[in-house]
């Protein structure tokens, strides 16, 4: 992700881009912890946002505060599948520059968010939602599914259901 996090000096272009687009529009938002270069987690709070074109924006900042900035962005149009732990675990990775880790509350919010991510994806590379993996037809209900991609692997989607991402 293009951290200012890590000491960079100038500002990157994508967290540019991503500070124009309003925070009230994310398609999902809540508490992550990241896995950093050092192999430490470091809990931050995470939106997912529209973007110009067919930018998608995974964000994150310090707090849960409006005012705060951007410590850094990724746009997931750009990177690989998101993929939950092989080991039922709350993790999910995206390959991006390199293999990004995430660690969510529990295994079902961690399916919420590789469905949010796999659903924003889809909507920039054929003009709609894609069902994702853990997704439950029916209002908002996810549940782990044996279907859904693990560590590292990628699977098309099955159908065109639509994800039931909703600001949280």
């Amino acid at each position: 992700m293009g951290d200012e996090e890590d000491g960079g000096s100038k500002k990157n272009p994508l967290i540019i881009a991503a500070e124009s687009v309003a925070r009230s529009s994310a398609t999902h938002a809540g508490w992550l912890q990241k896995l950093s270069s050092s192999g430490r987690w470091s809990k931050r709070y995470f939106l997912l946002l529209p973007g110009a074109g067919t930018s998608r924006f995974l964000v994150y900042y310090r707090s849960a505060n409006p005012e705060a900035p951007i410590l850094a962005s990724m746009d997931v149009s750009q990177a690989g599948d998101p993929a939950l732990a092989p080991d039922n675990s709350s993790e999910f990775s995206i390959f991006w520059d390199k293999q990004r880790r995430f660690r969510a509350g529990s295994p079902e919010e961690a399916a919420r968010w590789v469905a949010c991510i796999a659903a924003a994806q889809a909507r920039k590379a054929r003009g709609g939602a894609r069902p994702a993996a853990g997704y439950q037809a029916g209002g908002d209900a996810f549940s782990p599914s044996d279907k859904a991609p693990t560590w590292g692997e990628r699977r098309p989607p099955a159908d065109s259901r639509e994800c039931c991402c909703a600001v949280v």
